[in-house]
């Protein structure tokens, strides 16, 4: 059983898969933030976040009469970026790491290595 199992239970089929042998595997945390990337499941989500002290069993039962059961789209999790490109692009442009991180998703890998290349200061490469 992996915390998958219980997502995709309380999103389709409405089973019940929480017990005293699988509650280690119900991690609040992760649910949470798997539910939150779809707009009906956001408002449970933000709700069992704040009320976090709440037993897994409660949270688990919440979820499974909360959230309408159906297929629900794949979404991929967001990831932060690299902070090395980031600290690149910060350089070369004289902005702030907000702007810099606005700014690298219009870039392409070609243009991020003509960026290294001029910002290149010497010594030993990794």
């Amino acid at each position: 059983m992996t915390v998958w199992d219980f997502t995709n239970a309380i999103m389709l089929n409405k089973k019940q898969l929480l017990d005293n042998v699988t509650e280690k595997e119900f991690i609040p945390y992760i649910i949470n933030k798997t539910l939150s990337y779809h707009r009906d499941c956001i408002f449970y989500a933000n709700e069992m976040n704040s009320r976090s002290y709440l037993s897994k069993n409660m949270q688990n039962d919440f979820y499974l009469n909360a959230i309408k059961p159906r297929k629900r789209p794949f979404i991929k999790w967001s990831k932060q970026i690299d902070d090395v490109v980031v600290d690149l692009v910060k350089d070369f442009f004289g902005c702030s790491v907000r702007q810099a991180r606005e700014i690298l998703p219009l870039m392409d890998d070609s243009k991020i290595d003509f960026i290294k290349q001029k910002i290149d200061k010497g010594g030993l490469n990794d």
